[in-house]
C-alpha cells in the first residue's frame, strides 16, 4: 500500500486533477443553499422553490451526463486530449455563474428596526410579519417595528363587475411618514422574468460542468497503472469528500451568516435564523467566490494537462523505473 501511495504522489498529472477536484466540489458546493438563495433573491415560496430548482438542476444534470456519455463514446481519445476537453469544459463554464447577478431588484428595509419611533411598543424578532408602503416601497419587518397602533379593513373593487375584496390595512405607524396606510407582505414583485433568465444559465452552466464529469472519470481510468487505481480511486474520493464536499456547506454558510442584517431573537435571549440579508453584497461576495474557486481549479486542471507527456505509455503494471507512471 505504501509504495503504491509513494508511486501515485510522483505522479504529478493525478495530483494536480486530485487538487483541482477539491476546489471544484468546493465551488460546486454552493447548490446546498440554492433554494434559500433562490428564495430570498426572487421572493419565492419556500415550498415552490425547491420544486423548480429540482426541475432546472435535474434537467441539466442528465442532459450534461449524457453528452459527456456520448462525447466520450464517440472517440477514444488519449487522457490528454480527454483532460484538455475537460479543462475547456470547465473555462466556458466560468461566464455562466455570473448569472447569479441577474435577480429582483433589492428593496429597501427600514435597517436597523429599533428606532426612536418604536421604542416603545416591546417589539421582537421572533416572527417576521412584513409590512409594505406603497407610496415609498419601504417594507418594515412589521407591524410593531413600524409603530401602527391600528388597523382596517377597506373594501377594494376589483377589475370585474361585483369583484370585491376586503384589503387589510395598518394606520397610525408612527414609523412611517406617508399618509397611506401599511398593507401585509413584502414590497416589489416576483420578477418572474429575470428568474427563469437566471434558471436558464444556471441549467446552461450545468449542462457544460457535467458533460465534462464523464471526461473526469475515464481520466482517472487512465491516468495510473491499471494495478494503482484502486489506490488512485481512494485518493481522488477522499480529496472529493473530505476536503472539498463536506466542508463546502461550512464555508458558504459563514459567507451568508455574515451578511444578516436581522436574526430571530427568542424571549429567552437565544438567536434562531436568519430573517433579513443584505441581499446586494450578499450575492456580490458568492458570485466572487464561485468564480475565484472555479479558476483556481482550472489552473490546476491546466498543470494536470501540461504534465501528462505527449505519447501516454501503456503500462499494465507499475513499473518503479518509469518517470511517468500514466495508463
Amino acid at each position: 500500500m505504501i509504495p503504491n501511495f509513494k508511486r501515485l504522489l510522483k505522479n504529478h498529472a493525478l495530483d494536480f486533477l486530485i487538487i483541482g477536484d477539491v476546489l471544484f466540489y468546493l465551488q460546486a458546493g454552493i447548490q446546498s443553499f440554492g433554494p434559500k438563495i433562490y428564495e430570498k433573491l426572487f421572493r419565492l415560496n419556500p415550498t415552490a422553490v425547491g420544486k423548480i430548482l429540482g426541475i432546472f438542476n435535474g434537467t441539466g444534470f442528465v442532459a450534461g451526463v449524457l453528452l459527456g456519455g456520448l462525447l466520450v463514446k464517440k472517440k477514444d481519445w488519449e487522457p490528454k486530449k480527454l483532460m484538455f476537453i475537460f479543462l475547456t469544459l470547465n473555462l466556458v463554464s466560468v461566464p455562466f455563474l455570473f448569472g447569479i447577478l441577474l435577480h429582483c431588484p433589492t428593496q429597501e428595509h427600514v435597517l436597523p428596526v429599533v428606532g426612536e419611533c418604536n421604542s416603545q411598543c416591546t417589539c421582537t424578532t421572533e416572527l417576521y410579519d412584513p409590512v409594505c408602503d406603497p407610496v415609498s416601497q419601504t417594507t418594515y419587518f412589521s407591524p410593531c417595528f413600524a409603530g401602527c397602533t391600528d388597523w382596517e379593513l377597506d373594501l377594494e373593487i376589483g377589475d370585474s363587475p361585483g369583484e370585491e375584496q376586503k384589503v387589510l390595512q395598518y394606520t397610525n405607524c408612527t414609523c412611517n411618514a406617508g399618509d397611506m396606510g401599511l398593507v401585509p407582505g413584502e414590497c416589489g414583485d416576483t420578477c418572474s422574468t429575470r428568474l427563469w433568465i437566471s434558471l436558464t444559465i444556471s441549467t446552461i452552466e450545468n449542462v457544460i460542468k457535467f458533460a465534462g464529469f464523464v471526461a473526469n472519470n475515464v481520466i482517472y481510468q487512465r491516468i495510473v497503472a491499471e494495478s494503482d487505481r484502486t489506490t488512485a480511486q481512494g485518493l481522488r474520493q477522499f480529496g472529493r469528500k473530505a476536503l472539498g464536499t463536506l466542508p463546502a456547506p461550512l464555508m458558504y454558510g459563514w459567507i451568508i451568516d455574515q451578511h444578516c442584517d436581522v436574526w430571530r431573537g427568542y424571549q429567552d435571549g437565544t438567536v434562531g435564523n436568519c430573517w433579513l440579508y443584505d441581499l446586494t453584497n450578499l450575492v456580490m461576495w458568492l458570485c466572487v467566490v464561485q468564480v475565484a474557486l472555479k479558476l483556481l481549479s482550472c489552473s490546476f486542471y491546466f498543470l494536470s494537462y501540461m504534465s501528462f507527456p505527449d505519447k501516454t505509455p501503456i503500462m499494465d503494471s507499475p513499473d518503479e523505473s518509469t518517470e511517468e507512471n500514466i495508463l
